[in-house]
């Protein structure tokens, strides 16, 4: 048995022979077992940027432009506030930075911003 246990949640670490032997955090006051899995990567996530103030995303070009897409028909919806807003704008914008020499990619991004290219492709 391992003389000590870290958190996967806050990266507590702990030598106390019951917290190792049950897999538990005195800190979150949580089982580790008991922790869902994508909430752990979510805060291992969390940690790492506030540890980096930094985060390295590697997408697929053709995953970003169906991304911008897919963002540019969310910030249609009226409900999406300021916050998630901004959000957009700047992945938008980042989007048009990286294909700033690939015109045929910029053509398909500003035809996203534009709602009357919202139609269904006939059958």
């Amino acid at each position: 048995m391992p003389d000590v246990i870290s958190c996967p949640r806050c990266g507590a670490v702990s030598h106390h022979p019951k917290d190792i032997q049950e897999r538990y955090c005195g800190r979150c006051h949580q089982f580790h077992d008991l922790m869902d899995e994508t909430k752990i990567l979510s805060w291992r996530m969390a940690r790492e940027l506030e540890q980096h103030r930094a985060l390295e995303l590697v997408v697929d070009a053709a995953a970003v432009v169906e991304l911008a897409g897919l963002i540019q028909l969310a910030l249609r919806h009226p409900g999406v506030s300021a916050g998630p807003r901004k959000t957009a704008a700047l992945f938008l914008s980042g989007v048009r930075a990286y294909f700033a020499d690939c015109p045929a990619v910029l053509s398909v991004v500003r035809r996203g911003d534009d709602p009357s290219e919202d139609v269904a492709p006939p059958c």
